[in-house]
């Protein structure tokens, strides 16, 4: 605690100073926190005696708050003071009155030459933390630059190579479907085939010919359709192994198409980072430049 002096006087027609009557009333611009107690800004009222003099206690002033004082006497006025933190008594007179926004020395009350001291201090020391802060983001920019252009050079390598996957996959995939399109009509009747073939030669003649039947009516195209109906007589014995590979083609597609990632597109490199994200197992693509 600091105790404070404080002494108002006004002029008499004798030109001797009279002492005026009334109080001061102290209260701090903010709540403060004192170990476990809660200091609200409540006023503190100090009378003055028949001197026109009155001391207080006070708490020193913080960095965020100082003290609002209100002269409650005749032509009494308003000020925002700093109390320091003193063992000895400091007179009222002497507080610094600081800007209630800023805490900062009202410039009224500052000597001219001390205000301009202390500016060029201050523009000093931000100058030198401005300097500081410009080195360290230099030095974070070039990082962060390095590593986006690693970033950008692994993304190109693997936007090729999923492209060439993707070509590969298509191909695969169509190939597989074409397989799957031209062999799925003829199965079922290739199983059949096959079981009737077993067990005896002109069951599987009678079997090969209609399998020879149906499969001119599922045929794609003319040429395909007479291949079938002129190789038909022999299809008993190769009736087990088209089904055979009717059933791996099946497979083979099935597989295929089963293992291919999800493809997404993305209007630029901000939206696809998104979609990776959300999408681990998918492939994000974007216009190159967007």
């Amino acid at each position: 605690m600091t105790q404070v002096l404080v002494s108002l006087v006004s002029p008499s027609v004798t030109g001797a100073r009279a002492p005026v009557s009334g109080s001061v009333r102290f209260v701090p611009t903010r709540r403060l926190t004192a170990g476990v107690d809660v200091v609200l800004p409540v006023p503190v009222t100090a009378s003055l005696d028949d001197s026109g003099q009155a001391r207080v206690l006070l708490e020193p002033s913080g960095a965020d708050w100082c003290w609002r004082v209100t002269e409650v006497v005749p032509s009494g006025i308003v000020r925002y003071v700093s109390v320091p933190d003193s063992t000895e008594p400091v007179d009222y007179a002497t507080l610094t009155d600081v800007d209630p926004t800023t805490l900062q020395p009202d410039e009224d009350s500052v000597p001219a030459w001390t205000d301009a001291v202390s500016k060029v201090q201050a523009a000093q020391t931000a100058a030198s933390a401005s300097e500081r802060n410009a080195s360290v983001s230099a030095r974070s920019a070039s990082d962060d630059a390095a590593g986006a252009a690693h970033d950008r050079q692994a993304a190109s390598s693997s936007a090729a190579s999923a492209s060439v996957s993707e070509t590969h996959a298509d191909q695969s995939a169509k190939s597989a479907a074409a397989s799957a399109a031209s062999i799925g009509d003829q199965l079922a009747q290739a199983q059949t085939a096959a079981a009737d073939a077993s067990s005896s030669k002109a069951s599987a003649a009678q079997s090969a010919q209609a399998s020879a039947q149906s499969a001119q009516a599922a045929a794609t195209s003319q040429e395909t359709a007479q291949d079938n109906a002129t190789t038909a007589v022999s299809a008993a014995g190769q009736a087990t192994s088209a089904a055979t590979s009717a059933q791996q083609a099946s497979t083979t597609a099935t597989t295929a198409v089963s293992k291919m990632p999800t493809i997404l597109t993305a209007a630029n490199e901000s939206a696809a980072m998104t979609l990776s994200t959300e999408n681990p197992d998918a492939w994000v693509f974007y216009p190159e430049g967007a």
